[in-house]
C-alpha cells in the first residue's frame, strides 16, 4: 500500500506544479484534459493523499466540481458520498432515471 500511496502523492505533486503555473492542466482554459483528470481526484483520502498538501489541485478540484455540467451527475454518484451523502430518495431517483436510460 506504501508504493500506491507514495505514487500518487507523487501524481498529485506533477498536478500541483502544473497548476501552480498554471490556471487549469492543458491550456488557460477548461479543456478535455481537466474534465478527464477531475474525476480521478474526487476523493484522494483514499487514495492516501492529503489534499491539504495540495493547494492549487484543492482550488483547481473544487472549482471544477461547482460547474452545473459537473454538480448533475455527481448526484448519483456513489463516490459523490466521500463529500456528502445522498438521501435514499435521491438514490432511488438516481436508480430509477438509470433504468429508463437503459430501456431507451
Amino acid at each position: 500500500m506504501t508504493r500506491y500511496k507514495n505514487e500518487a502523492n507523487r501524481l498529485y505533486g506533477v498536478l500541483e506544479k502544473q497548476l501552480k503555473a498554471s490556471e487549469w492542466l492543458a491550456c488557460d482554459e477548461y479543456t478535455i484534459a481537466d474534465m478527464a483528470t477531475m474525476p480521478w481526484l474526487r476523493a484522494p483520502e483514499r487514495q492516501g493523499v492529503n489534499i491539504d498538501e495540495f493547494p492549487h489541485v484543492k482550488r483547481w478540484r473544487d472549482r471544477i466540481a461547482e460547474r452545473p455540467a459537473v454538480k448533475k451527475p455527481w448526484k448519483c454518484s456513489p463516490i459523490a458520498g466521500a463529500r456528502r451523502r445522498a438521501s435514499t430518495r435521491s438514490r432511488r431517483r438516481c436508480s430509477s432515471a438509470r433504468s429508463n436510460m437503459l430501456d431507451e
